[in-house]
């Protein structure tokens, strides 16, 4: 049985976390940002609060997430630097969501030189039908719609692993397999990083 490090360390790198949908990159992404304090950033949480919002920006991007696709490159850039820009002095960054496109990959690493920074990438690996699975018994998202569940596996197949095989040559990947019990998952994905990223 893993058992979550007690004592928190410092991680000693920003973190990204990759899965296809249904594979628990948020939940997983939040928990590991709360457990070593470090700051927590969706890109999909960051998208739908912007879709709520009444201008031309809001309705650009209400209309991406209506379709399952993606903003603009430009779009994508400045939200990643003001989401970093959120970080306190010295405290690293839980990434989810971002760099899931080739293109995206490139903003992200531009931002993350920016800030000085590096960063490991975990990897929740699940099978199809299990993520299928629980994306059916997640709760109604207005932007989920079987079309948009449709569209987001193939872009993970299509487009995201490409992404991963290319991060495997830059940089160690933390592959867990999210198939097991949410606090498996967590305990594992706490005990990797602890063990080599930690400072």
């Amino acid at each position: 049985m893993s058992v979550i490090p007690p004592v928190p360390k410092k991680l000693a790198s920003d973190v990204v976390f990759y899965g296809m949908a249904g594979a628990g990159k948020t939940t997983q992404a939040e928990l590991v940002a709360k457990h070593f304090g470090a700051h927590f950033f969706s890109i999909g949480n960051v998208l739908r609060e912007i879709a709520t919002h009444d201008d031309e920006l809001g309705r650009k991007i209400a209309e991406h997430l209506r379709v399952g696709g993606f903003p603009d490159d430009a779009t994508h850039y400045q939200i990643y630097r003001e989401g970093a820009a959120q970080a306190l002095a010295g405290q690293q960054i839980v990434f989810e969501g971002v760099g899931r496109l080739l293109r995206l990959k490139k903003i992200l690493d531009q931002v993350e030189t920016e800030r000085h920074q590096k960063y490991v990438v975990v990897h929740l690996v699940v099978d199809e039908d299990t993520a299928v699975q629980r994306v059916l018994q997640q709760k109604k998202r207005t932007d989920q719609t079987p079309e948009t569940i449709l569209q987001r596996f193939r872009i993970y197949r299509e487009e995201t692993l490409p992404v991963i095989a290319a991060h495997a040559q830059e940089r160690p990947i933390i592959e867990i397999d999210a198939s097991q019990s949410l606090a498996q998952v967590t305990a594992q994905v706490i005990s990797a990083l602890t063990k080599t990223f930690c400072s």
